[in-house]
């Protein structure tokens, strides 16, 4: 049985208008996909903190409750600051991130900002964190001076105090090699 089939002229100009439709559609989707990215490009860089300035002196407690005043500009040598927050999911994804930056670091200090300042003595350690300073109970002044709007929060600073890389959210691979890059040059 031998079957024909016809297309009438107003069938193929709806299937075409179709088509052109479903075309247009798929470049608008495109379009506005390449502007949400851009958008959390921006909002990314937005949370970062300033680099090329220098990094605020900071007061605060040690985690046994003594008054300790980090002075950045004092420090002979680069110093890797990492703020979390004892109860951040996005803190705990880095820690592995922050401990291979902690062993790149050998020529300088690690200094760890609990932020909270709610976290057990042991959390540290548990992280295989045993080097380093940690502050805890930020004053006020000190808060505002770090202008971090979002943990985890990783910086690098030069021998002269200025911050010369930060970064927001957890570390990705890229942005962990920077960071070596940045802790073993002079």
């Amino acid at each position: 049985m031998d079957r024909t089939v016809t297309i009438s002229l107003p069938n193929l100009a709806i299937a075409a208008l179709f088509v052109l439709l479903l075309l247009v559609a798929n470049i608008a989707l495109l379009l506005r996909a390449r502007s949400l990215a851009q958008s959390a490009q921006l909002l990314y860089d937005a949370q970062r903190p300033v680099v090329g300035v220098p990094f605020p002196v900071l007061h605060g407690l040690t985690p046994t409750g003594q008054p300790f005043d980090f002075e950045p500009q004092s420090v002979p040598f680069k110093t890797l600051v990492l703020v979390l927050s004892f109860t951040c999911k996005p803190c705990e994804d880095n820690w592995p991130n922050w401990e291979r930056l902690e062993a790149a670091n050998k020529k300088g200090m690690t200094l760890f900002i609990d932020l909270p300042g709610d976290a057990p003595p042991t959390y540290f350690a548990y992280h295989g964190m045993k080097d380093g300073l940690t502050l805890k109970k930020l004053d006020p002044a000190s808060l505002l001076g770090l202008n971090i709007r979002s943990t985890p929060t990783t910086f690098i600073i030069d021998k002269r105090g200025n911050i010369v890389a930060s970064w927001a959210g957890v570390l990705t691979k890229d942005d962990e090699t920077e960071a070596v890059k940045y802790l073993g040059s002079d």
